[in-house]
């Protein structure tokens, strides 16, 4: 192909390309998003991410009164969950039992150890006995009864925290809203 056409061609080519090379670039800048609108983006996709990175909500826990089993019982814990302590009594032998569920720390299943309450200048302090908690048995609970005390039922009137102690862990319970359901399991466990 040697003749006037095969330099016509070469230049229609060489035309096209020149032509097509910034056309392509022009219609890519324009669907290529702004870089004023890529910076605006990314707070807003930094802060969907950071939302789902947030804690979960705290789970509403609160001081109850039922009898279960017909037993008084003063429950502190997760509403509609897991207590994290109880107090049961049994008004006929004057027993008050205690278990607590927030894990001892350093002790074994059977083992005898001491259970502290404090509030303000009101303390208390009985023996309990270390037990597996849950159906795993990966965790130490500890549970013990006592003599029913009035001084117990001051733990509820001295202050705004009740401190609970147990080997490894101590663990403050606010009263501030205890005082309807402490009261209900004081007049159902003390005989007047």
């Amino acid at each position: 192909m040697n003749g006037p056409f095969a330099t016509s061609r070469k230049f229609v080519w060489r035309s096209i390309a020149l032509t097509c090379v910034p056309l392509m670039a022009f219609l890519i800048c324009l669907t290529a998003p702004a870089p004023a609108a890529t910076a605006q983006k990314r707070p807003a996709e930094k802060s969907v991410k950071a939302k789902k990175k947030e804690a979960p909500p705290k789970e509403v826990r609160a001081w109850s009164f039922g009898r279960p089993n017909g037993i008084p019982t003063l429950i502190y814990g997760v509403v509609n969950g897991e207590p994290l302590v109880t107090f049961s009594c049994q008004p006929e032998t004057a027993l008050m039992r205690v278990v607590t569920h927030i894990g001892a720390r350093g002790v074994k299943p059977g083992d005898g150890t001491p259970v502290r309450l404090s509030n303000g200048n009101v303390r208390m302090e009985f023996s309990g006995t270390a037990f597996a908690s849950g159906p795993t048995n990966d965790g130490v609970d500890i549970g013990g009864a006592t003599k029913i005390d009035q001084k117990f039922f001051g733990l509820f009137r001295a202050g705004d925290t009740l401190l609970l102690d147990i080997p490894g862990r101590k663990r403050g319970l606010p009263v501030k809203n205890a005082a309807q359901s402490a009261d209900a399991f004081e007049k159902s466990c003390v005989k007047r």
